[in-house]
């Protein structure tokens, strides 16, 4: 063997390496996108950018001298308190806990906004999220710590959103102070292009408005109603032979949903192999190439 093919023997090699290195490296971290992407649920979000306050740029020259600047400022308005509370305990009976807590909450005019029963016999949990009014909330969060069984873990979390609150309101108040305005110079307006330009600055705070009003109204229901996650865990010691009895059915269904599973890796990995396999075959065939090469 001469020192050239050696040195091509030795590249191919190499390269053949990263390439391979390369592509596990890619279905990796795909795999792993995808797992977050379908564990993530998007829920009701409201946007932190709020719009800045309307600086009174119009397109002509009528509607800039026609907007005065009032910037509103909210005084007299309660404090804004995000509550949430967390409650894990360990129970003999689960079915037993589930109708205290259903009664509980009845009582105290809230609702079960989740519910998750998993497993079976000694595995069972059940995963609550409990909606109540905030002036109920310290009743149902200290109930639910001395309920029957064992308390696991307890945590009661405030959040003061007075100022966004405020912040909110004032650009509200000022955008829509500038709207009237607005309508007003429309009914004034002269020539076509002084219509145009207030028609589209109203278009434009109109979106704002709407986005701003959007956000209020989550911070409203986020302060005026609390929310408590409830973890309820079976007791080993408090189950009989019946409630631990085998179940064949669950277990079928919890099979056939890992066949699934694993068919659908597999084929997602066939895949990604048979998309690569042209990258992956160049450098095999040079290295055998090579080999051949060498041998005569």
């Amino acid at each position: 063997m001469d020192k050239k093919s050696k040195l091509l023997l030795i590249i191919s090699s190499v390269l053949g390496f990263l390439i391979v290195t390369a592509l596990v490296i890619t279905l990796v971290v795909r795999a792993n996108r995808i797992g977050l992407e379908n564990y993530y649920s998007s829920s009701y979000q409201y946007s932190d950018s709020y719009p800045p306050l309307y600086d009174g740029s119009l397109g002509s020259d009528m509607a800039k001298s026609s907007i005065s600047e009032d910037y509103t400022t909210q005084e007299n308005i309660d404090d804004k308190i995000v509550k949430t509370g967390y409650v894990s305990v360990e129970v003999e009976d689960i079915s037993d806990s589930l109708a205290s807590v259903r009664t509980l909450v009845s009582k105290y005019d809230g609702k079960i906004v989740s519910e998750t029963d998993s497993g079976y016999g000694r595995d069972r949990y059940v995963y609550m999220n409990i909606r109540v009014a905030d002036d109920k909330y310290t009743d149902v969060y200290n109930e639910l710590k001395d309920f029957d069984g064992k308390l696991l873990n307890s945590s009661s979390n405030e959040e003061d959103v007075t100022q966004e609150y405020v912040d909110l309101q004032a650009r509200l108040d000022n955008l829509q102070n500038t709207e009237k305005q607005l309508t007003g110079i429309l009914s004034t307006a002269k020539t076509v292009e002084d219509t145009l330009a207030v028609y589209t600055e109203l278009n434009s705070i109109r979106g704002q408005i709407e986005s701003l009003q959007a956000n209020i109204k989550y911070l409203d229901e986020k302060t005026d109603y609390s929310i408590i996650s409830l973890t309820i865990a079976q007791s080993s010691t408090g189950i009989n032979v019946d409630e631990d009895k085998w179940e064949p059915v669950g277990i079928f269904k919890e099979a056939l949903s890992a066949l699934v599973s694993f068919v659908k890796g597999l084929g997602s990995v066939a895949i990604w192999v048979v998309v690569f396999s042209p990258v992956i075959l160049i450098p095999v065939l040079v290295f055998v190439m090579l080999k051949k090469k060498v041998k005569k």
